[in-house]
């Protein structure tokens, strides 16, 4: 995994997942922001944000999902990640070379899952389903940490079972 900051590799995962998450793949949230349709659709509303709109409504629905399986207070999970870093995430989204650099491992399934095998998730032979403890908060400044979220979220996918890693607040 390249060497980013928290934000960046949260930032770039979310969208990975948010994407492969879609009704269109996995259909693990029946959004469907980034079809060719939802561009059409969405492009006059935000000419100018367009990747930023859809960015931030795939994740509002995986989010929905995870809420509702894992719960809120106390946990976190990769669309909802503590204040400083979604701040920082919320920053990286308006630059416009955000959606330039980040765009094209969205293209399709097979390079979103491509990016998500390169970037993050090596072999992981772990079964998880459904709601699944990947560790602390205090643990999302380590790169193994994002590897192991993505490994759970690949597994599901190559198994076609919804997993929703998370994480608690340390005790």
């Amino acid at each position: 995994m390249q060497t980013l900051s928290v934000a960046a590799t949260a930032l770039r995962l979310r969208l990975l997942i948010g994407f492969l998450g879609e009704k269109r793949q996995a259909g693990w949230w029946q959004s469907d922001f980034w079809s060719p349709s939802a561009s059409v659709f969405l492009s006059p509303i935000f000419p100018r944000t367009l990747f930023l709109a859809q960015c931030e409504g795939s994740a509002a629905a995986a989010r929905a999902i995870h809420d509702e399986r894992i719960g809120t207070g106390h946990v976190y999970h990769l669309f909802r990640l503590p204040e400083a870093i979604e701040q920082m995430i919320h920053q990286s989204l308006q630059q416009p070379q955000v959606a330039e650099s980040l765009g094209p491992m969205l293209a399709d399934r097979a390079a979103a899952e491509k990016y998500l095998v390169e970037n993050f998730a090596g072999g992981d032979d772990s079964k998880p389903v459904g709601p699944t403890l990947i560790g602390n908060v205090s643990q999302l400044s380590t790169p193994k940490t994002f590897q192991k979220i993505a490994a759970a979220y690949l597994s599901g996918l190559r198994r076609e079972v919804l997993v929703l890693p998370y994480l608690k607040e340390a005790e």
